[in-house]
């Protein structure tokens, strides 16, 4: 088996590769994980719904980088990535991409949010595929692998994630981001489920939250939502930031379920 994967019957789950600060940021916080993990003393369906509940927050919410940190954190929480003094020159401005991704029934895909989201983490048919979190520079590519499978598929399943910033020609951020999906199916002759390719546009502000959805079209009656918030890290002490809210939030999110 190669480096990086995880084995779990025919399915095998990938370790999102991103910036390496960013990685122990946010997998501390379980954001940025390839698939949910119930909550010790939760159903799962349960689960599965504070995990909706905790994103739409978030993407209510952005996280400023220039705002102090409001809320104590425990003293077990996670260390945050240490700041880093570069050398002159030697640190390059970069996007970081929080990204969520939900399939749903078309019928819902036009719900204003974020005014909708409680009544969409209350829906069943609304299910969270992946939380994959993307660092990439002005005109690179970036992608985030989450995981594959063998054998026959019983429900839609987020594979990967590829996004490309871009600059308009006002100078604008524009993000391009292919899905590849992985489609219900019995067994192939290949042993692997048909795939779906789902493209986004995004000309997001920086900081600032959006939504995205767009159909599926081997599936059809369902879409796929994409909240996306990107931030541009100017300097090391931008990862600090992003990962203390992302903590506080987090915090805020566990105070609201006990």
């Amino acid at each position: 088996m190669p480096p990086g994967q995880l084995a779990i019957g025919p399915r095998i789950r990938y370790v999102c590769p991103v910036n390496p600060r960013v990685f122990i940021a946010t997998t501390a916080l379980g954001f940025a994980g390839c698939a949910g993990t119930p909550a010790p003393g939760f159903s799962e369906a349960r689960s599965a719904e504070l995990a909706k509940a905790q994103i739409f927050q978030a993407f209510a919410e952005p996280c400023s980088l220039d705002a102090p940190l409001n809320a104590a954190l425990p003293p077990d929480a996670p260390q945050p990535p240490a700041t880093v003094q570069p050398e002159p020159g030697s640190f390059t401005s970069k996007i970081f991409l929080e990204t969520a991704l939900f399939l749903l029934p078309t019928a819902r895909a036009n719900l204003p949010l974020p005014a909708s989201r409680e009544s969409l983490t209350r829906a069943p048919d609304v299910r969270l595929l992946g939380t994959p979190h993307l660092v990439v520079a002005s005109e690179a590519t970036a992608r985030a692998a989450l995981e594959d499978h063998l054998g026959p598929l019983a429900e839609v399943a987020l594979r990967e994630i590829t996004a490309t910033p871009r600059q308009t020609a006002d100078a604008r951020l524009a993000i391009e981001l292919e899905t590849v999906l992985l489609l219900p199916t019995q067994q192939t002759p290949t042993g692997r489920p048909r795939e779906s390719r789902i493209r986004f546009f995004a000309v997001p502000h920086p900081g600032q939250a959006m939504a995205v959805t767009e159909q599926i079209p081997e599936q059809p009656g369902q879409s796929l939502l994409l909240l996306l918030t990107p931030y541009a890290i100017r300097r090391e002490s931008d990862l600090r930031a992003i990962f203390l809210c992302k903590m506080a939030q987090r915090q805020r999110a566990l105070a609201r379920t006990r």
